[in-house]
């Protein structure tokens, strides 16, 4: 009766382990059906980013393509602040 009980955690902690595996899987399935690297990119910038680094010529440049995917933040440093003519 002590091996069926232990086998029965056993088994129990191997469903655990096969969760937690598929639970993992669940995250990365989102960048498997997008098609091409800026649809990955895009998602993982909006979904996932927790820094965000770039120069203010490339956030000019691509500022409308960020409007649209509706990217927001809740903090800024700009290391080149003094090159910005514009804050919006």
């Amino acid at each position: 009766d002590t091996s069926a009980s232990l086998s029965l955690d056993e088994a129990r902690g191997k469903i655990d382990e096969i969760k937690s595996i598929f639970e993992e899987l669940a995250e990365y399935r989102p960048i498997e059906l997008l098609r091409s690297q800026r649809q990955r990119t895009d998602y993982l910038l909006t979904k996932q980013a927790r820094i965000v680094a770039m120069t203010c010529t490339h956030a000019a440049i691509a500022r409308s393509h960020l409007v649209k995917l509706g990217f927001h933040y809740d903090n800024i440093l700009m290391e080149e602040a003094g090159q910005m003519l514009d804050v919006e």
